[in-house]
């Protein structure tokens, strides 16, 4: 018997975009879907599309809340999910017909497939691979490529949320929960296959997100990595490599004068840490040579090196 996967969708005034999404569900080769539409308190006319569909799709269950969030959304849906496994698609996006059928004969914990962006249409695929859960937790908390740290271009095997939820009222909620997740599983397949369809517009929560606030977003993931595996010394390893990195994302930000904040924080940050960090095996030869570089006549070299580079 085939499993059952529960597609979760976020709908949140993508009246303009929900026909294209919903129609992509459900016209997917694998038919053992469980549909569940949160919408979000919609203002526009995204609650009469969900309507429409339900009506016509016996799969579909429609929820109905007040404005709470991305969080929230996939919360709610996780709360009433009955399936296998689960995956996340926002209202606004699109998947190919094929992608729960390819992800589900992974026979993994989770699967991770790659993606393109509409309009622009580069792709963001992974390589081939097949890793441990911890490994794969390691793997996002020291590289960050977009494809490992996003939540929708995931199916996870249901269980794995039973302890671990989307923050509430955290924007960029993906940062704060991903790690924990691939972390919680035994398997892990990356899937060189564009599967999903990440439509770019205006408006959309990524849009309004600005630099410092995506910056705050990229410290605040690490810091909490760090408390999360503070009893599982090679995850603490990569969360402090998390950290490191997003205190370089700072600091280079800075000195292409995207951001106006007092460098001399993170210098010092790097003069505390620095014997620490130059011993923790997830070390690379290029970070070990910035961090020599920015802790040398206060940082001056460092911010030379990225003036020429810019």
């Amino acid at each position: 018997m085939n499993p059952k996967v529960s597609v979760l969708v976020a709908a949140y005034n993508v009246s303009e975009y929900l026909e294209k999404c919903l129609e992509s569900i459900a016209q997917q080769t694998y038919k053992e879907l469980e549909i569940i539409i949160v919408d979000d308190g919609s203002t526009d006319d995204t609650n009469q599309i969900c309507q429409q569909f339900a009506k016509s799709d016996s799969r579909i269950k429609l929820i109905q809340q007040k404005n709470a969030g991305l969080s929230a959304v996939r919360n709610a849906g996780l709360k009433v999910a009955t399936g296998d496994f689960v995956m996340f698609v926002d209202g606004d996006d699109f998947i190919d017909k094929r992608m729960v059928e390819e992800l589900v004969k992974q026979n993994a914990d989770i699967v991770v497939c790659g993606y393109k962006t509409v309009p622009k249409g580069d792709i963001k695929a992974p390589t081939n691979k097949k890793l441990s859960g911890q490994d794969a937790a390691i793997e996002l908390l020291t590289e960050q490529e977009n494809y490992m740290v996003v939540s929708w271009n995931k199916l996870y095997r249901r269980e794995l949320f039973k302890d671990i939820k989307f923050p509430i009222g955290k924007k960029h909620e993906d940062s704060l929960t991903t790690y924990k997740i691939l972390a919680a599983a035994k398997t892990v397949v990356y899937l060189d296959k564009p599967l999903y369809f990440y439509v770019q517009r205006s408006g959309s929560i990524m849009d309004k997100v600005g630099i410092k606030e995506r910056l705050a977003i990229k410290m605040d993931a690490a810091t909490e990595a760090k408390k999360y595996f503070a009893k599982q010394p090679e995850l603490l390893q990569a969360a402090e490599i998390s950290e490191l990195l997003a205190v370089f994302s700072y600091l280079d930000n800075i000195a292409a004068g995207n951001l106006k904040a007092n460098s001399k924080k993170y210098y010092d940050w790097l003069e505390q840490n620095k014997q620490q960090l130059l011993k923790n095996q997830f070390m690379t030869p290029k970070l070990e040579t910035y961090i020599k570089m920015a802790t040398k006549l206060d940082g001056t070299f460092y911010r030379l090196f990225r003036r020429i580079k810019h």
